[in-house]
């Protein structure tokens, strides 16, 4: 759907927001599939945060989960990801929230289909992978392009 939403009636901007990113979340997991467990993000990649309004479309994505930033950092830590490849190779949205004198309030949220969700599970569990075999020996990871230091 490459369609403005600014061009569309108020009344139904955010849901095709919403629409446009869940398309974009899925067609991001099916892709995903095809590369296999190791990601090498595009350089020409350009991660995008949402605002204050994304809380609300991102309430209108089927699919779509809160997690904790705590979860968000372990799988950054397990799969070798930073924010932005998380942003750009998986299906994780991030909604910052600008708050007066404090830093601002980063909400996360990830589609259920996505296979980083096992982590999230394994992390909710408390962190330890026993009898957890969903990945085998291809967990998903990013890895620095050739070019790259």
């Amino acid at each position: 759907m490459k369609l403005d939403p600014e061009t569309l009636p108020k009344k139904i901007r955010d849901k095709t927001r919403a629409k446009q990113m869940e398309i974009d979340a899925v067609v991001k997991i099916h892709d995903g599939k095809k590369k296999g467990p190791f990601r090498f993000p595009s350089p020409t990649c350009t991660p995008k945060r949402y605002g204050p309004e994304g809380v609300r479309i991102m309430a209108m994505i089927m699919g779509n989960e809160e997690i904790a930033w705590e979860e968000e950092e372990y799988l950054e830590l397990k799969g070798n990801c930073t924010e932005d490849q998380l942003i750009c190779e998986f299906s994780l949205n991030v909604v910052v929230i600008p708050r007066k004198g404090q830093p601002p309030l980063k909400r996360f949220y990830l589609m259920v289909q996505d296979p980083l969700m096992a982590w999230v599970a394994e992390k909710r569990g408390g962190g330890a992978s026993v009898g957890n075999r969903y990945f085998q020996e291809l967990k998903p990871s990013c890895q620095k392009s050739a070019g790259s230091p």
